[in-house]
């Protein structure tokens, strides 16, 4: 072609110097900096991927927040919303530890709630020692937790006592008591601690050997909760 004859040096210079530096375009492993490059890119898309976690668990953890407070408007007693701070370590203890004290209201022997994801609220345990911005909270399945409650479908009083385990103990108040399992023991309305007609947990046969026996599965999940609803005052 007259156009490429007439620019023999500059195109040719040019035909070979994309020849040269092409290689290194299409084979980025031959660049010096490609593996620290693609490190960079490595720890920023680690990076992109953690912030958008957080960010649908900063949008799951509203929605929690906001049903609790929900639930807390209907409950029929005064109560604060308290967040778990921190649980005992030792095996020993069920000690739960929330970031409301007696500048809020919170005080020693204070009933305390949780709510599930579909607004039901349980009776989850007691305070057990308040202090001005903190408290402990012992759990219904710790062996230091007795709660009063009665036997919805016989009406039979009963208490509820942690045994520091999956389930509490029932000491029955009837000579004759009609429980069995399956039934529902809620809060006694001659409780001081809680409301009335509160879900504790579900009747349940225990088998030990050749014994059995009747036991209780609180409704709360103990393990489970970060937000607890505590009551201020009596009922």
């Amino acid at each position: 072609s007259p156009f490429f004859h007439a620019f023999p040096g500059f195109l040719g210079g040019l035909f070979r110097q994309h020849l040269t530096v092409w290689p290194h375009m299409v084979m980025p492993c031959c660049f010096p900096g490609a593996p620290t490059l693609r490190t960079r890119l490595r720890s920023e898309n680690q990076y992109l991927d953690a912030r958008l976690r957080l960010a649908l668990s900063d949008h799951d953890e509203l929605k929690r927040l906001q049903a609790q407070l929900a639930v807390q408007q209907q409950l029929p007693v005064k109560s604060v919303l308290a967040q778990v701070t921190g649980r005992a370590m030792g095996m020993s203890s069920m000690d739960v530890f929330i970031d409301h004290g007696t500048a809020l209201g919170v005080a020693d022997g204070a009933g305390v709630f949780v709510a599930d994801s579909t607004g039901q609220v349980y009776v989850y345990g007691k305070v057990r020692g308040a202090f001005k911005s903190n408290a402990t909270v012992i759990p219904l399945l710790d062996s230091r937790c007795v709660i009063s409650g009665i036997n919805r479908r016989t009406g039979e009083d009963v208490l509820v006592k942690g045994t520091d385990g999956e389930y509490c103990d029932l000491s029955y108040i009837s000579p004759l008591p009609q429980f069995q399992s399956g039934d529902i023991v809620v809060t006694s309305s001659s409780s001081s601690t809680f409301p009335p007609n509160i879900p504790i947990g579900r009747v349940d046969a225990l088998t030990t050997g050749t014994a059995t026996r009747l036991v209780l599965r609180p409704f709360a999940a103990v393990w489970a909760t970060r937000y607890l609803l505590v009551t201020q005052g009596s009922k």
